[in-house]
């Protein structure tokens, strides 16, 4: 650490970098105190020695990474993203690789960052530091995670689908659904919430132009849209464009098996991640395989169920994923029939390890009257729940009074037709979904 410090010193002084200024271009004044508290003081010079770094390769390839500063009293939002065991980096990248922030721990200031982005939590040994600051010096995040594929000692975790929406947007929220029907064509449901200012929300479909709008929400349905097709929706404010989210998919696979599947959801409970899905009816099934993803594009197994086989009636099923750490987790599901042959039956869905409100347990489903439904709430507070039906049509909606931790209500489906149903509970800033179908 003192040869690293003096390394810094003398960087400071051949190039005229003020490296006081540098370190505090990353953190905020009021946590510069405690950062440099001896359990942190070889991370400070570890962090340190990559910031000269940086400067110095800047000045010697002609590459720039733009740092704006976020002094105390600056009135800049500080951003914070889940923390990661062990990281001693956190870089946040737009989706066409371009670096936008660095930081010692996972806050940065978000001055300005709108958007999508991806952001990484960088591991680390002494050995490799230099090497870092070359992978970071070219403002480009592939070169970072080129290098954690070829250097055993830097390890990249990429977390994607982090949308950051202006400070005056902190509320405003967008879910999909994609519902596949038994002829193989898919609809899109869209549920909104957030800061409309009274003028209500534009929906424009980004692949053929059309808007519609404006609408006071909280549901809009799309389709129905051929089989393996894509989609994209952006959801804006109307008095605030600048407000704006976007659903989209590239292809949009509704897969035929020998299965027909009832739920299929994940939840985020103590012990890990909970899965559970229902069939409705099983032919030749003999093994379910659940897959699991951190960027939900490479899966690998984690685990397997033995399936019923031949069945005619609803069988529910479940597989608890333990050691899993803080953020977005993805899920799908493969079928193993009796002759081997492999698919995949369900869509990928995702689970996000925050304490909040969640869905853990629909049931029964399919039903033909009550249905149930556990969720979970951080807080003693006032939720509204809602059942939604595939048009996006608002069917009923009642205030309940949830209590911190576990909750339980019934929903009456008897009024209902038969098909499929979305439960909605929003407690003003986040929303959760679950489908059931009413037989």
């Amino acid at each position: 650490s003192l040869i690293i410090h003096i390394f810094i010193l003398l960087f400071s002084n051949t190039m005229e970098l003020n490296l006081e200024m540098q370190i505090f271009w990353f953190l905020d004044l009021n946590k510069v105190k405690p950062f440099l508290c001896m359990n942190n003081f070889t991370k400070f010079l570890k962090l340190g020695f990559v910031i000269a770094t940086l400067t110095f390769l800047s000045n010697c390839v002609n590459a720039q990474i733009d740092f704006t500063p976020c002094l105390s009293g600056s009135g800049c939002v500080i951003l914070e993203v889940p923390s990661y065991p062990g990281a001693s980096l956190y870089v946040i990248a737009s989706e066409d690789c371009d670096i936008v922030g660095i930081s010692s721990d996972n806050t940065f200031p978000n001055n300005g960052l709108v958007g999508d982005y991806c952001y990484y939590a960088v591991s680390f040994s002494d050995e490799s530091t230099f090497a870092i600051s070359e992978a970071l010096a070219t403002s480009c995040i592939n070169d970072l995670v080129d290098l954690a594929n070829n250097d055993a000692d830097v390890d990249v975790e990429e977390f994607c689908n982090i949308s950051i929406a202006p400070s005056d947007c902190d509320d405003f929220q967008l879910y999909h659904e994609t519902i596949c029907s038994s002829s193989g064509s898919y609809q899109i449901l869209l549920i909104f919430q957030g800061v409309s200012g009274g003028g209500g929300y534009m929906i424009t479909n980004d692949l053929t132009g059309e808007s519609y709008g404006p609408t006071g929400g909280p549901t809009a349905s799309f389709g129905p849209f051929e089989n393996g097709t894509g989609f994209s929706f952006t959801v804006s404010i109307t008095n605030n464009p600048i407000c704006s989210f976007t659903a989209s998919a590239s292809i949009v696979d509704c897969y035929t098996v020998d299965i027909e599947l009832a739920r299929f959801n994940a939840s985020a409970i103590e012990n890990g991640n909970e899965i559970n899905w229902i069939t409705a009816t099983e032919s030749n099934a003999k093994f379910f395989v659940v897959e699991h993803s951190r960027n939900g594009v490479d899966f690998a197994q984690v685990g397997t169920i033995a399936a019923a086989g031949n069945s005619n009636v609803s069988r529910d099923y479940s597989y608890l994923h333990t050691n899993t750490n803080a953020g977005i987790h993805y899920y799908r599901l493969k079928e193993i029939d009796t002759e081997g042959n492999i698919r995949i039956f369900t869509e990928v869905i995702s689970v996000n390890r925050v304490v909040g409100l969640t869905i853990n347990n629909v049931y029964p489903v399919p039903t033909v009257d009550l249905v149930n439904v556990d969720f979970g709430s951080e807080t003693d507070e006032t939720v509204v729940v809602r059942v939604v039906d595939i048009t996006g049509k608002i069917l009923d909606q009642e205030e309940y009074n949830a209590v911190k931790g576990a909750n339980n209500l019934t929903i009456d489906a008897r009024p209902y037709g038969v098909g499929n149903y979305f439960i909605s509970i929003s407690n003003g800033t986040s929303t959760v979904v679950e489908r059931f179908v009413k037989n």
